[in-house]
């Protein structure tokens, strides 16, 4: 490309870091952009928490299918094994919100990060998550499981090394930066 001419202002990468580097030797202004989609797949990889979210989306689903048609905001009273059954997958759900919470809330807010409207509001997040998500989630450690606060903590670190590369496509609006690598690999 160097050869030809090609000013490339911008390239947008999966997680092999060794494009990014190759990159920058050659084109060293060349904004470098981590695909969120990989970096999104590899937090949930390691968090092992989707099938947690289907567990509470499916309960969710079997709970709106014991109410009174569409609209209905209640479950008659005279359905009483509906209300039992009700009331056992709320506490299924309750369970495991409040066994995997730090998990499902260290993902929320990443994805948060991640699809910001603009960088502001990424710069904003990022410093909630630094000042008060973690050092309050930390506050609580003994409600946590150990492994679950090792592995935030893993990957926080991870996020704090990747930031400068996950946010360029907010940073640089005016470039139109893809924050995907996906397009280019579904050709």
């Amino acid at each position: 490309l160097k050869s030809i001419g090609y000013p490339m202002v911008s390239l947008t990468v999966d997680d092999k870091k060794e494009i990014a580097r190759a990159a920058k030797r050659h084109f060293p202004d060349c904004i470098i952009q981590l695909c969120i989609k990989h970096y999104l797949t590899k937090i949930s990889r390691e968090l092992v928490i989707n099938s947690i979210r289907i567990k509470i989306k499916s309960a969710q689903k079997k709970i709106e299918g014991l109410f009174d048609g569409e609209t209905s905001e209640y479950i008659p009273t005279t359905r009483f094994y509906s209300i039992k059954q009700a009331v056992k997958l709320v506490n299924e759900i309750s369970e495991l919100e409040f066994k995997y919470e730090l998990l499902l809330d260290f993902q929320d807010i990443i994805n948060s990060i991640l699809y910001a409207e603009d960088y502001q509001i990424s710069l904003y997040r990022i410093e909630s998550l630094e000042k008060y998500f973690w050092p309050k989630r930390l506050a609580m450690k003994n409600q946590f499981n150990k492994e679950h606060i090792k592995l935030v903590r893993k990957l926080i670190s991870d996020f704090k090394d990747n930031k400068e590369y996950l946010l360029n496509y907010l940073k640089y609006p005016q470039l139109n930066i893809p924050h995907t690598t996906n397009m280019a690999e579904g050709i």
